[in-house]
């Protein structure tokens, strides 16, 4: 698997460089997108998931433990 994406990690969403059990660990909800980059439906939802994820964030820091948004790629190439 990938390593994460700076960029990413910045927003708030990461990708899951880790088995979604670490990711989950300690935190009542985990919403993960699972998303291939050439699918026409995940790029259209790229830019709502990205402004979500920041707000949420923003609303519910990490230390918080509440929720956490992750990204996982579901498909080669």
């Amino acid at each position: 698997m990938r390593a994460p994406h700076a960029r990413a990690l910045r927003r708030g969403c990461a990708p899951l460089a880790r088995p979604l059990t670490g990711t989950a660990r300690g935190r009542r909800a985990v919403v993960v997108n699972f998303y291939a980059p050439w699918c026409p439906w995940c790029q259209r939802l790229q830019p709502t998931w990205e402004a979500v994820t920041q707000e949420v964030h923003t609303k519910y820091p990490e230390a918080d433990g509440r929720i956490r948004f992750a990204k996982a790629r579901a498909a080669q190439g």
